[in-house]
């Protein structure tokens, strides 16, 4: 082959690749996955699970969370809870909150925080593809 052919043949190359990484990045662009948090109080479906959460403190390194489930029989419904403190995501301490599909089962599941900080933490509940968000309240100790 001729260096010219070589070269019309690179270039070509060259548009094709070009062209698609501006088709991913418009892509990308158009997908609208950021959600805004869920506000106590509200009943948010995650994927086959109804949750409710009405109240979270935090003492020291625990964090404790007010949950209503329903809509599935789990006896293991917090283990799709989680909690994302300083970075480092939290799986729930054992606790007896167990999911009926008709009725409202509250509850109250506890995380063991890392490290204590002032910076609001994030419940993350998620089934199978389907994923909610509530931002807690950061303690209310004072920091020295």
């Amino acid at each position: 082959m001729k260096t010219r052919t070589l070269l019309l043949l690179s270039l070509g190359c060259a548009i094709v690749i070009l062209a698609a990484g501006i088709g991913l990045f418009v892509r990308l662009g158009a997908n609208d996955a950021t959600t805004v948090p869920s506000e106590f109080g509200d009943r948010v479906e995650v994927g086959d699970l109804q949750v409710v959460v009405s109240n979270a403190s935090r003492v020291g390194l625990k964090q404790r969370i007010s949950v209503t489930v329903s809509g599935i029989d789990d006896r293991e419904v917090t283990d799709s809870f989680a909690v994302i403190s300083s970075g480092v995501p939290l799986n729930a301490e054992p606790n007896d909150c167990v999911a009926v599909i008709d009725a409202d089962t509250s509850c109250e599941v506890e995380f063991v925080l890392s490290t204590e900080t002032s910076e609001p933490a994030v419940l993350i509940v998620t089934r199978g593809e389907e994923r909610g968000r509530w931002v807690l309240a950061a303690t209310e100790d004072p920091i020295p």
